[in-house]
């Protein structure tokens, strides 16, 4: 089968020769951060956005509007009713889990899509990398939102201890600091984190049980946060605990979730190895 993450780089051949015409086009959803129709998530190897699906086709209905997702219109992938696909999740992985020519990220972004109607899978990665001076407020906005379920499942484990020693503290939801920081603007995650408009295109896997066929676009230019920003995502993620106060990460002694870089060099199908699409300004102009 063809496994996910590798290492991208340019195959050459025709396999590897950009066909797409035009750029991943996108609109972001109809939800802010703190809409409670959106769910997060401190998975044991990541964590998760999760949204709802959109009520019907058409995105020009104002209808279809209400409750949207963010949407995707992947090159070279058209259909009768809909060029969209829905966001389903968006995910945060440390470190990095694909790699570029060999260079390692510090994080990885990955938004995964299913289109309404031909149940195609599309994963847009992006890799992140920190810096000293790289603060980012749109990260920051999303982190914020994954801390209160972090501090909501610290409360809970310290309240249950308190019970088993006879005390019945209340459990604190923080919600003050919730409502002074609910933001007005819709999210929009393209605009948000995508910093350029080409990618490494492949077909390959998610990257976690069952490991089910998806295609690949891996944005060629890394979003950019602080040294802070990423040790409080890591903290998030390595040292969760869940109600009952277990522990939820599932990192090794590197402190990795990630999964490790897979072989491309023979595709089991084919018997030869996997090509990667390269798409750069040579190929496509950026829409107006």
């Amino acid at each position: 089968r063809k496994q996910s993450p590798v290492d991208l780089h340019e195959t050459g051949g025709e396999g590897g020769k950009c066909t797409a015409v035009h750029e991943i086009r996108t609109r972001g959803g109809a939800h802010r951060l703190h809409d409670t129709q959106l769910e997060y998530l401190i998975e044991s190897n990541k964590l998760r956005m999760v949204f709802p699906r959109r009520p019907c086709l058409n995105v020009e209905d104002d209808r279809c509007w209400e409750g949207r997702p963010p949407l995707a219109d992947f090159p070279n992938w058209s259909s009768g009713q809909t060029h969209f696909s829905d966001m389903l999740n968006l995910d945060i992985k440390v470190p990095g889990e694909h790699t570029i020519k060999g260079e390692k990220f510090d994080a990885e972004l990955q938004m995964l899509h299913l289109h309404l109607t031909d149940q195609r899978m599309g994963l847009i990665g992006v890799p992140i990398r920190a810096t000293n001076t790289g603060f980012n407020r749109e990260y920051q906005n999303v982190l914020d939102q994954f801390q209160d379920v972090y501090n909501d499942n610290k409360a809970e484990c310290s309240a249950r201890r308190s019970l088993r020693k006879g005390f019945r503290p209340p459990i604190s939801k923080n919600e003050t600091s919730r409502v002074a920081r609910q933001l007005q603007e819709k999210f929009d995650p393209y605009t948000d984190f995508l910093k350029t408009v080409y990618f490494y295109r492949y077909h390959g896997s998610n990257t976690e049980p069952p490991c089910f066929p998806i295609t690949w676009f891996v944005m060629t230019t890394p979003l950019v946060i602080s040294m802070e920003q990423l040790r409080q995502t890591q903290s998030l993620i390595l040292t969760n605990v869940d109600g009952s106060c277990r522990k939820t990460s599932v990192h090794n002694n590197e402190q990795s979730v990630a999964r490790p870089i897979q072989d491309l060099a023979n595709d089991p199908a084919t018997g030869q190895g996997r090509p990667i699409m390269f798409c750069d300004a040579t190929d496509f102009s950026p829409d107006p």
